[in-house]
């Protein structure tokens, strides 16, 4: 069992953080697996269905992160060069602004990949991504999802065989002050 941490004071939440004219930078590393063990009966054909609550894991959005190189393979996992216009809206709409304003993002990812390997196509895929609160914004460079009005993205495929994973960007909208 996991136990969440105990709330602690925002000075000392930042010293988990370092922050310089570049960014701001967890001092920290996770990484997470899941595996599980699963017998099928022999000669019978039958469903599988997933469904589950990924892990999450936080960063910062700054202005200077939607420019710089070394920034590059996480704005390309995200698609975020198409999307820069917005995110440079709600950073001007944070304090600090695009100079130094920071906005919170939830990064979600789903491996679909591992479905290749079966004896034939994943079969139908339906996913459906919720930003949560209206005020979010769900980015991601996965091809065929659609966005409704309500900000959900969409998309169903028949005889799935994936060539990516699914990586999901939720920017939070931030509270009004």
């Amino acid at each position: 069992m996991i136990k969440s941490p105990q709330p602690v004071e925002v000075d000392q939440a930042l010293a988990y953080y370092e922050r310089d004219y570049e960014g701001v930078y967890p001092q920290w590393t996770q990484h997470v697996s899941f595996t599980w063990t699963q017998v099928f009966p022999a000669g019978r054909l039958i469903l599988v269905e997933h469904a589950y609550k990924p892990a999450v894991g936080t960063r910062f959005i700054s202005g200077y992160s939607l420019i710089v190189d070394d920034q590059a393979e996480f704005r390309a996992r995200y698609c975020l060069d198409d999307d820069r216009v917005a995110l440079e809206e709600r950073l001007a709409a944070v304090p600090g602004g695009v100079a130094e304003g920071l906005l919170v993002a939830d990064e979600v990812g789903y491996i679909l990949t591992t479905g290749n390997n079966w004896a034939g196509p994943m079969g139908r895929l339906s996913i459906t991504v919720d930003p949560g609160d209206a005020g979010n914004l769900a980015l991601t460079c996965f091809e065929g999802l659609t966005r409704s009005s309500d900000g959900r993205l969409h998309g169903t495929f028949e005889a799935a065989n994936p060539k990516d994973d699914l990586w999901i960007l939720i920017v939070r909208r931030e509270p009004e002050s």
